[in-house]
């Protein structure tokens, strides 16, 4: 077979970048993790057949600077991609932590990168990866295999990552997760949070997140499922119709768009759930007390001919309200 011609050969924190030309994208940039399956054009600067000539490789503190004679608009000169911290064709683990810079560890190697932006870079199998923040006031963004989590003077960026782990260090950290559009299941304990679908082929977790707020795009088939649990203080869970929340000192979960919300009362406190019902149609409110309160519940939910399917439950508490929106609404006590 014809040769590629690869040629600059240059590292950055255990990636093998170079030019290299396949015969179809012309002279362009690669990458390399020394498997096949891991060498990778990473950009076609020049579109098309065409070549961007990427030459004079130099690795600046974590980021590839290089020139190119064009980028396909007559743009020429000084170019950079970086940083980037860029992972295997197999299974990775990751760990970066935020300390005036991001140390960083793939795969028991460990590299340090400036204080700025950092993007990470699944590139292939079922990879993990935990960020613990700083003491300072942070926002994560992550829908399923991406993320997006910044502070006053950082932000770390990731993109196919399967199961991602965000730590809080402190402050005033507010989180919000969006779901695919298959079946989810959420389990939202005070600074523990995580949602998964069912065939775990995702997973976001935040620990330490005073505010987390939990998006369903929709389930095509079934139901989206939430677990909320509640704090050794005096929580307050209310449940609509498409939203719900558990609050409690110092923390706050909500749900906006599942179709079961089910809040446990177990560890203590005078809890109160509150239970609205809608406008649109016809609602069943059950109440059951047992001789054991952790067996308490109250749920109301949709009734027949209700154009919104929901269902919210409430196990364990020691007040329970429902309140009627309209309608034929029934309680069964």
């Amino acid at each position: 077979s014809s040769s590629s011609y690869p040629t600059y050969f240059t590292e950055v924190n255990g990636t093998l970048f170079f030019r290299a030309n396949d015969g179809t994208n012309g002279n362009e940039l690669w990458k390399s993790d020394g498997t096949s399956a891991g060498t990778v054009l990473v950009k076609d600067i020049n579109p098309g057949s065409s070549s961007s000539y990427p030459t004079y490789f130099t690795d600046v503190n974590g980021t590839l600077f290089f020139t190119v004679t064009s980028d396909g608009s007559g743009n020429g000169g000084l170019f950079k991609l970086g940083p980037v911290l860029f992972g295997t064709s197999g299974d990775d683990t990751i760990t970066v932590k935020v300390n005036n810079g991001f140390d960083v560890n793939i795969n028991g190697r460990s590299y340090y990168y400036p204080a700025g932006e950092l993007s990470i870079v699944g590139s292939g199998g079922q990879d993990s990866i935990v960020v613990t923040g700083t003491s300072a006031d942070e926002v994560l963004f992550a829908d399923p295999h991406t993320f997006d989590f910044s502070g006053s003077d950082f932000r770390i960026t990731g993109s196919g990552v399967e199961f991602l782990t965000v730590r809080g260090n402190g402050g005033d950290d507010v989180a919000t997760l969006l779901d695919s559009a298959g079946n989810e299941r959420v389990v939202a304990k005070v600074n523990n949070t995580f949602v998964r679908d069912l065939a775990r082929t995702f997973t976001q977790r935040v620990v330490g997140f005073g505010d987390v707020t939990l998006k369903s795009s929709g389930a095509i088939t079934g139901f989206d499922l939430a677990n909320l649990f509640d704090s050794v203080g005096v929580d307050t869970f209310t449940g609509n119709s498409t939203d719900a929340s558990m609050v409690g000192p110092g923390y706050r979960v909500s749900t906006e768009g599942y179709d079961r919300n089910v809040a446990r009362s177990t560890s203590g406190g005078l809890d109160v759930a509150i239970l609205n019902g809608t406008s649109e149609g016809n609602e069943n409110f059950t109440a059951r007390v047992t001789n054991n309160p952790s067996n308490n519940f109250g749920i109301l939910r949709n009734g027949p001919g209700a154009p919104l399917a929901f269902l919210n439950r409430a196990i364990g508490f020691s007040n329970v309200r429902a309140n009627s929106g309209g309608g034929n609404d029934k309680g069964f006590l």
